[in-house]
Parts: C-alpha cells; structure tokens; sequence
C-alpha cells in the first residue's frame, strides 16, 4: 500500500491509493493535478525565509516538507486521521522546525466524528459522508493554540469556513492562504476572507473555486 519516491529530494512515503499522486507510483516526478502543481508552486516560491507555515490537513506531509526545507520558521501540520498522521510523522521526522499535530481546527474546542474515505486518502471529512466508517478526532481552534503563522494551506473537505472562523486573532499575522475549495460548508469563506483585506487568485484547472489569498499588502 505504501510507496517510497524521491518528492523535492527526499525520501518520501506516499499511499498508491492518493489518486493525484499516482505519477510518483509510476516512476514521475511531475504531479499531474493542476491544482496541486500550483499548491507546490506557491509554498515553495512564496514563503519567505523566516515565515511560520501551518498545513492544515496535512495529510501525508508533502507540503509541509516544500515548507520547512525554505524557511527556519516552525511548521505546524495538522491531521486529525490516525492513518495519515502515523505516516506524516515518519515522512517529517528529521526535520527540526516541523510540530505534527493529531488534531482537527474548527470554531470551537470540541470532539467530533470524522467520515471516513478510502484508507490511505486525503478525503476524510467532518461534514461529507464518505465510506460509512468513522472516527472520534479532536477539533480545536487554531485562535486557542497561540501560535503566529505567516501562511497557511488549508485542505478540509467542506470544514474551511470553521477553521477560519476559530482563527480570527491568527488571521491578523497571516500573508498567504492557499484554499482548497468543497461545495459543502465552505459558501462564507471568501467573504470572510474579503472583510480582513485578502485578495485572490483562483484555480484555472478544474478546482475553479479554489483559490490563494494574499493579504492586501502582499498581493503580487
């Protein structure tokens, strides 16, 4: 089920069954997504040297390694998943300014019943039903952990807009949001958004709602 590839000159362990990863099982080093080309893209050419970054649903690790080989700040990955989080922690091991974190962000400190996806995916969920199978994750706010963060990804699968909700005092250091879009739950993130001063610029592929928000002093 596991697969060793070589992503931004590491090793690194990555699941067969992550569809948009499936180029690395076959011996590439290009992701076929154009939305996870432009997530890679943007966290390794944007984030400053001194930056905190917090990848929230981290997944695996992979952009939390882009982020913490370029900058010296801490980075904090996210994920709530038992499965995911034991192999975020082996891929992220070595590095010394990396905080994996077994825990959900939302708008209030509370435990919840995480949907489960297909074992080895990124599509568990709090809100959308996936397999009929399920865990108990802890959720927390991002506002309760104190910590400054410069960029953050946030990939949630329709839980967005309550992780923003529960970062309202982190929002006022952030620069860079790189926001994967789900059409369930998510509908006030962009006027959110728009009320702290964050500009945007959105997907081309077929993720057309997805979008990077840049902090109105940081827009290119």
């Amino acid at each position: 089920m596991l697969k060793k590839i070589n992503f931004d000159d590491e090793e690194f362990y990555i699941y067969k069954t992550m569809p948009q990863w499936r180029n690395f099982v076959d011996g590439s080093s290009e992701l076929p997504d154009s939305w996870e080309r432009l997530v890679s893209k943007t966290i390794a050419n944007e984030i400053k040297p001194d930056w905190n970054f917090a990848d929230i649903g981290a997944s695996f690790g992979a952009y939390t390694l882009l982020a913490t080989k370029r900058t010296s700040g801490m980075c904090y990955a996210f994920e709530p998943n038992s499965v995911n989080f034991a192999l975020l922690k082996t891929n992220l091991s070595k590095f010394n300014n990396v905080k994996c974190i077994n825990k959900a962000l939302g708008d209030e400190n509370i435990k919840l019943s995480l949907n489960l996806s297909i074992p080895g995916t990124g599509g568990h969920s709090l809100i959308i039903k996936r397999s009929g199978k399920s865990e108990i994750v802890e959720v927390v706010t991002l506002d309760s952990l104190n910590l400054h963060v410069d960029m953050m990804k946030i990939d949630v699968e329709g839980y967005g807009y309550k992780v923003l909700k529960g970062a309202n005092k982190t929002l006022i250091n952030t620069k860079l949001i790189i926001f994967e879009y789900h059409y369930r739950g998510e509908g006030g993130v962009m006027e959110l958004l728009k009320s702290r001063g964050f500009r945007f610029v959105f997907s081309k592929g077929p993720n057309k709602k997805s979008f990077i928000a840049y902090a109105g002093e940081w827009i290119r």
